[in-house]
Protein backbone atom coordinates (compact mmCIF):
# COMPACT_ATOMS: atom_id res chain seq x y z
CA UNK A 1 0.00 0.00 0.00
CA UNK A 2 1.32 3.32 -0.92
CA UNK A 3 0.89 7.02 0.87
CA UNK A 4 -1.74 7.59 -1.18
CA UNK A 5 -3.65 4.31 -1.23
CA UNK A 6 -3.25 5.14 2.60
CA UNK A 7 -4.89 8.38 2.33
CA UNK A 8 -7.58 7.08 -0.67
CA UNK A 9 -8.84 3.93 1.68
CA UNK A 10 -8.74 6.14 4.93
CA UNK A 11 -10.33 9.76 3.49
CA UNK A 12 -7.19 11.39 5.29
CA UNK A 13 -4.99 13.62 3.14
CA UNK A 14 -1.61 12.39 2.20
CA UNK A 15 -0.11 15.29 4.23
CA UNK A 16 -1.74 14.79 7.24
CA UNK A 17 -0.81 11.15 7.36
CA UNK A 18 2.92 12.91 7.08
CA UNK A 19 2.03 15.72 9.45
CA UNK A 20 0.63 12.88 12.33
CA UNK A 21 3.75 10.72 11.40
CA UNK A 22 6.09 13.51 11.87
CA UNK A 23 4.14 14.80 14.90
CA UNK A 24 3.36 18.20 13.84
CA UNK A 25 -0.09 17.47 14.11
CA UNK A 26 -2.72 15.75 16.46
CA UNK A 27 -4.96 13.51 14.86
CA UNK A 28 -8.42 13.67 16.42
CA UNK A 29 -10.51 10.70 17.41
CA UNK A 30 -12.06 10.35 14.24
CA UNK A 31 -9.35 10.44 12.19
CA UNK A 32 -7.46 7.76 14.24
CA UNK A 33 -10.36 5.61 13.85
CA UNK A 34 -10.28 6.09 9.98
CA UNK A 35 -6.39 5.22 9.87
CA UNK A 36 -6.73 1.98 12.17
CA UNK A 37 -9.98 1.24 9.73
CA UNK A 38 -7.45 1.60 6.75
CA UNK A 39 -4.44 -0.22 8.39
CA UNK A 40 -6.92 -2.94 9.53
CA UNK A 41 -5.98 -2.56 13.15
CA UNK A 42 -7.46 -2.65 16.00
CA UNK A 43 -7.47 1.40 17.81
CA UNK A 44 -6.30 -0.53 20.85
CA UNK A 45 -3.20 -1.17 19.41
CA UNK A 46 -2.60 2.67 19.82
CA UNK A 47 -3.10 2.64 23.93
CA UNK A 48 -1.27 -0.15 25.48
CA UNK A 49 -3.00 -0.74 28.38
CA UNK A 50 0.27 -1.25 30.36
CA UNK A 51 2.06 1.74 28.99
CA UNK A 52 0.24 4.93 30.10
CA UNK A 53 1.82 8.21 28.67
CA UNK A 54 3.21 10.22 31.33
CA UNK A 55 2.04 13.63 29.19
CA UNK A 56 -0.26 14.64 26.33
CA UNK A 57 3.38 15.01 24.30
CA UNK A 58 4.01 11.01 24.93
CA UNK A 59 0.63 9.73 24.22
CA UNK A 60 1.09 11.93 20.50
CA UNK A 61 4.56 10.31 20.31
CA UNK A 62 3.11 6.66 21.08
CA UNK A 63 0.88 7.34 18.38
CA UNK A 64 2.61 8.45 15.68
CA UNK A 65 4.99 6.00 16.61
CA UNK A 66 2.67 3.19 16.52
CA UNK A 67 0.90 4.49 12.72
CA UNK A 68 4.54 4.36 11.72
CA UNK A 69 4.96 0.92 12.93
CA UNK A 70 1.98 -0.28 11.39
CA UNK A 71 2.26 1.71 8.31
CA UNK A 72 5.58 0.17 7.38
CA UNK A 73 3.59 -3.93 8.45
CA UNK A 74 1.31 -2.61 5.77
CA UNK A 75 3.80 -1.81 3.77
CA UNK A 76 3.11 1.86 3.27
CA UNK A 77 5.79 3.96 2.13
CA UNK A 78 6.55 7.60 2.16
Amino acid sequence: MTQLELALESGISQNMIVYIEGMKRTPTLSTLLKLCAALKISPSILFPQDQAPSSETELIQDISAAISKYSIEKKVFY
